[in-house]
């Protein structure tokens, strides 16, 4: 359906890190868009609330899966897909109808790049989606340092899973405030400053506001005013329940990897344990070391006087821009923006741009980035902000490369079985994470909703949906490295993780009577803690 109608525009948003109040314009614009139905919506996810759980997580469990907050159709499931570990695959993109919510830049004229629907008032094309890149490499257009000129001025991002967040957000000390916790792939991805009444400083309960106005917008415009606003911003009570799911996500604390530490974690495959102490100690020759940034693993400096997730300037936008005529790194002749990383003006207060000495390009920053856990990191590729390396074993030797030493002075010279070593350490800590932090949690919720009344089965169906999943992410990284997948079942970690699929698939069927359907969950969590024994001491 096409209509003109008149947009009145009363707040345009500048940039989601400078205060919203500085930036707002009073003058009314007036334009004609052609306006398409929205996407559909496909079918809301079974997440238990409220007719099963009904504890703040799993309300904003509800509302993270189905609220689209009066926007294009997303949600914020769209891109972080519980059967994706959260994240997004090109190969799932691939497999996604036209229609899906995804795709809006390609079907809604006021979002789609040239459009007659989507040019600003000069005539100039404006950027919410690239699909190009967005199909080729699962990036995703983030507009972090100005919305002023959204033909221009933007980053590509990879969709960052949301695991372990209660792990990973807290800010080093000497960091510019705000941002006051750690969010995004530059660390500055939540907003501050005040958006439509709500203020912010550069949280994780920010990000949720950042990310509706960011992703959500039926136009480019993003407009609160007017008899078709672009979006609604989320109320208080949403806001908190979402921060209680996004903190339940994962793990809730840190791995043991010090040597000799009370609880440390001892791999029995030789090979990833040795990968573990390359990890942790560095390579003789080298001059930095895994452990220094990524400490037991995850995303926290290994420092006692000013813990937290630091952000680096490791060369990785260099080491694309060194790659341009590589097809692994471009698509149609179209490169990856460059990305200028964390903060506008870094030196200052956030409320101007400073383009950064020696790099010519659209986006303004310092050029670092923020620190990811790597317990997570083996079922989620590909690797980096901008999705530069498609496997751990690609990751790994950046840290050798030209352009982390330009960066840094500094190298991590693992020769090839050092990689392989280093790359199984990440597959069994994250298969050991799959199981202890995903799995069996969703298992205990499963048989909760198997023990109520009435029986849910669209709940009950997503739970063991997410259940196979992950337990088939954690035989697929142990098969990449060939782990704890010899001998019989009683000493075979692999096989015992596919007879608790077997037992979850046995649980999937509705028509067997409930309580062999717990028989088989409470199965399948006996083959799952075996695995995880099989895989460390």
């Amino acid at each position: 359906m096409s209509q003109s109608i008149r947009v009145v525009l009363l707040l345009l948003l500048e940039g989601l890190n400078k205060p919203l109040a500085q930036t707002a314009r009073s003058a009314l614009i007036f334009i004609s868009l052609n306006i398409m139905l929205i996407p559909s919506v496909h079918s809301t996810e079974a997440t238990g609330y409220p007719d099963v759980f009904d504890d703040l997580a799993t309300q904003g469990e509800d509302i993270f899966f189905n609220e689209t907050f009066n926007g294009n159709g997303r949600t914020c499931g769209t891109c972080h897909r519980a059967t994706e570990n959260f994240t997004l695959t090109t190969d799932f993109i691939a497999s996604l109808p036209a229609d899906d919510p995804l795709f809006v830049a390609e079907n809604v004229p006021a979002l789609k790049f040239g459009d007659p629907a989507n040019l600003d008032v000069n005539g100039n094309p404006q950027r919410f989606e690239n699909p190009n890149l967005m199909r080729a490499f699962g990036l995703i257009v983030e507009n972090q340092d100005s919305m002023e000129d959204l033909q221009s001025r933007f980053n590509m991002r990879g969709v960052p899973h949301i695991s372990g967040l209660s792990a990973t957000i807290e800010a080093p000390l000497q960091e510019l405030t705000p941002p006051e916790e750690r969010v995004g792939w530059s660390g500055d991805g939540a907003p501050s400053g005040v958006i439509g009444g709500i203020t912010t400083s550069g949280r994780l309960d920010d990000f949720m506001v950042g990310a509706i106005v960011q992703h959500f917008p039926r136009s480019v415009n993003r407009s609160l005013a007017g008899p078709n606003p672009d979006f609604r911003l989320p109320t208080a009570q949403e806001i908190d329940a979402m921060e209680a799911f996004l903190l339940s996500v994962g793990r809730h604390n840190e791995l043991e990897l010090h040597d000799g530490f009370p609880n440390e974690l001892v791999l029995k495959d030789a090979g990833a344990e040795a990968g573990k102490v390359l990890f942790r100690d560095g390579v003789s020759g080298g001059t930095a070391r895994c452990g220094a940034c990524h400490s037991n693993a995850g995303a926290n400096v290994d420092s006692g006087s000013n813990p937290g997730n630091w952000n680096f300037n490791i060369g990785v936008e260099q080491f694309l821009q060194n790659r341009l005529n590589d097809p692994e790194f471009t698509v149609v002749g179209e490169p990856r923006p460059v990305d200028g990383g964390f903060g506008t003006n870094p030196d200052g207060d956030f409320t101007s741009l400073v383009e950064q000495s020696g790099y010519v390009n659209e986006n303004f920053g310092d050029m670092t980035f923020n620190t990811p856990s790597l317990i997570e990191a083996a079922d989620t590729p590909p690797f980096f902000h901008n999705n530069a390396a498609a496997t751990l074993e690609d990751a790994i030797r950046f840290f050798n490369s030209p352009e982390f030493f330009a960066a840094t002075g500094r190298n991590i010279p693992f020769n090839d079985t050092q990689v392989t070593q280093v790359a199984n350490f990440l597959r069994v800590i994250n298969a050991i994470d799959n199981i202890e932090n995903s799995v069996l949690r969703q298992s205990d919720r499963a048989l909760t909703a198997l023990n109520h009344s009435p029986l849910p089965e669209d709940v009950v169906e997503r739970l063991l949906h997410i259940m196979i999943a992950d337990t088939d992410d954690a035989i697929e990284v142990l098969n990449q490295g060939n782990l704890y997948n010899r001998g019989s079942l009683p000493k075979n970690a692999v096989k015992q993780l596919h007879q608790a699929k077997k037992s979850i698939n046995w649980a999937m069927n509705s028509h067997a009577p409930v309580h062999l359907r717990i028989d088989h969950i409470n199965a399948a969590k006996v083959y799952l803690a075996n695995a995880v024994n099989l895989m460390k001491y």
